[in-house]
């Protein structure tokens, strides 16, 4: 196994977000293009994961980026109602967007053009979804973020869904 990718640990200053290892373990889909892209290819919901203390929900995802050697990526979860597909917003939690939407990411970086990852992870503690207080739908978005284009990878169609109880 062959690491193929570094982790930018000094943007990572939230104990909400746990680094992962990234591998070469087979080869990634053939892209001919020279485009930036990426494709998510599994998403596993972890519930009551521990990390750094605190209980959460932890998004564990398999994906392939290309055409982004020595550039700084991200793998993100945003979390949204199911039911009318609004952002769940919450100020108060730890990991949020700059509109208060609640979600996490972690940053990496390919070392290569063509990369497989698999097994990393994003968590989000269950104190960010406080406020809710009954049942609720959720769904978490899957993304890839690409910071020099700033522009996302990936097809956006990659969905996560869960039950808040």
């Amino acid at each position: 196994v062959v690491d193929s990718s570094t982790v930018d640990t000094s943007a990572v200053s939230s104990p909400e977000i746990e680094d992962s290892v990234a591998t070469d373990e087979s080869e990634p889909s053939e892209n001919t293009s020279q485009q930036p892209y990426a494709e998510i290819l599994k998403v596993v919901q972890e519930h009551n994961a521990v990390v750094n203390g605190q209980t959460g929900i932890k998004f564990v995802v398999d994906y392939n980026v290309f055409n982004r050697k020595d550039k700084q990526c991200s793998l993100l979860a945003y979390i949204y109602y199911d039911d009318d597909g609004s952002k769940f917003i919450n100020s108060n939690a730890s990991n949020t967007s700059t509109v208060g939407q609640v979600c996490a990411h972690i940053k990496f970086i390919p070392t290569l053009d063509g990369v497989r990852y698999t097994e990393w992870s994003v968590f989000i503690p269950y104190d960010d979804f406080a406020p809710l207080t009954e049942k609720t739908k959720l769904r978490a978005q899957i993304r890839i973020y690409d910071y020099e284009n700033m522009k996302f990878l990936d097809d956006g169609n990659t969905w996560s869904y869960f039950t808040w109880r």
